[in-house]
């Protein structure tokens, strides 16, 4: 039987050379290959072909697309798409000469060894007792994560015995990241949580009051940039009674950023009724990031540099506004007021199932965000418009620079014959120019502030 096997290996593999030697080199991110010009091959001419995985002399599947090329005494085979880390390729040459040689190689590229420095700084709420219809836990963590498969490394154990509680949590693909992928909100499945329905029937809660948990995080998620967790992070809690007692806003405290804050959350802007140069009501705000924060992130996300909005608008004047279908943020509310991440992850996953980006996919992108940026402000302005229209309206700041949305805002101020005020396009690239405009009013009134009571610090940085 030895014998027989022996026979048929012989027949559907060919030994390599010792001359010839096989290997990948990761400054060239090719395969080399060495030797071909020292036994049959050399005189002839010869085929090289790549596969993916560990596979026969005669592969089912397609091989990877690439080419290969001599230089010198060596021969370099280039994927199109590049080596993946960790993985093996098979490495088929065959002679074109008559005895049709074929010389099968595996080439395994190692995994790269990345430093660890990403770990989860918290898992809010921090407090050790939770009700037992808390429906949300917020996993922060220093540094973006990478998404999808979140439940893969996040487990909840019934303690003292160590159940794992699989059902606790509602799995879902649409993971809740916040933009820059830092936090991840996870819920406790509300079926369970919400009296009557059928989950909570068939399972009950998912918490049960007096009983304690531990939630594990493993130490094996991968961030941004493929590395694992520094390590692992556990959080154990007491479930206490349910929490029925109504939020009550007065109770509430508001903490303003520091004056050296660099939150990007605390640049919050607003729509403003002014009486005078002194006086002046908020009338709308945003609840995250303003119209022009958007584009500046949105130009990150694309690598088109900062700031975002003029180059946002040169290309969506390329670009196709109804190539791809974004959301507008809170159209279905009625209340007025501006909120822009929603928007933005949109348009993150978008680029991602994009990729790979060329210019007229970019333009086309950057025309769609600027329209659905732009349609959510506007449809939030005209419902201030119809409750009552101003008499006089200005648009100031970064964003009166954005064509698309003076064009409309003139069409509106049209129809109800409101005066609008625009800064020419040079004067509206730089809020220190406006900052100066309102110094000069304040000069002319004579409105003087005594520099020993300016609080402000200045940040140096070093040349």
């Amino acid at each position: 039987m030895f014998h027989v096997i022996a026979i048929l290996y012989t027949l559907f593999w060919s030994f390599p050379s010792d001359d010839i030697d096989v290997s990948y080199n990761s400054a060239l991110e090719a395969i080399v290959i060495n030797g071909l010009d020292k036994n049959e091959l050399k005189d002839s001419d010869y085929d090289v072909s790549v596969y993916f995985g560990v596979v026969s002399v005669s592969p089912e599947i397609p091989k990877i697309i690439g080419n290969y090329e001599s230089v010198a005494s060596q021969t370099l085979y280039k994927s199109k798409y590049g080596f993946s880390n960790g993985t093996s390729y098979t490495v088929l040459i065959t002679s074109n000469n008559k005895s049709k040689s074929q010389y099968r190689f595996v080439v395994t590229i190692p995994k790269e060894t990345l430093n660890s420095s990403t770990y989860v700084t918290m898992v809010y709420p921090t407090t050790d007792k939770l009700p037992m219809n808390q429906l949300k836990l917020y996993i922060s963590f220093s540094e973006s994560m990478k998404t999808g498969n979140a439940f893969e490394y996040i487990h909840l154990y019934k303690m003292p015995e160590g159940k794992l509680e699989e059902d606790a949590f509602l799995k879902f693909s649409d993971e809740l990241w916040d933009t820059q992928r830092k936090r991840l909100t996870i819920l406790f499945d509300p079926g369970r949580i919400k009296p009557g329905l059928q989950p909570n029937l068939q399972m009950g809660l998912p918490l049960v009051e007096g009983q304690k948990y531990k939630l594990v995080i493993d130490e094996s998620w991968l961030d941004n940039n493929g590395a694992q967790l520094v390590k692992g992070y556990e959080k154990t809690f007491e479930v206490i009674a349910q929490d029925k007692t109504a939020p009550n806003k007065d109770n509430w405290e508001i903490s303003f950023p520091k004056q050296d804050s660099k939150n990007e959350n605390t640049k919050i802007k607003f729509f403003f009724i002014i009486f005078s140069l002194n006086e002046m009501k908020i009338v709308a705000s945003t609840i995250d990031d303003s119209f022009g924060e958007s584009f500046d992130k949105v130009a990150k996300m694309l690598k088109l540099g900062y700031p975002g909005g003029p180059v946002i608008q040169e290309y969506a004047l390329k670009g196709d506004e109804n190539k791809y279908e974004l959301p507008i943020p809170l159209r279905q509310s009625p209340k007025i007021e501006f909120s822009y991440s929603g928007l933005k992850n949109a348009v993150r996953l978008l680029i991602e199932k994009c990729e790979p980006i060329d210019e007229q996919k970019i333009a086309d992108i950057a025309a769609c965000f600027q329209k659905a940026a732009v349609t959510h402000i506007m449809q939030k302005t005209k419902k201030l418009f119809k409750i009552k229209a101003p008499q006089n309206f200005a648009i100031v700041g970064g964003a009166s620079a954005n064509i698309y949305l003076r064009t409309q805002i003139e069409e509106l101020c049209q129809k109800y014959n409101t005066n609008l005020y625009l800064s020419e396009l040079k004067y509206c690239s730089d809020n220190a120019a406006m900052i100066g405009r309102v110094a000069i009013e304040q000069y002319k009134i004579q409105e003087f502030i005594s520099y020993e009571d300016i609080d402000i610090q200045s940040r140096l940085k070093a040349m």
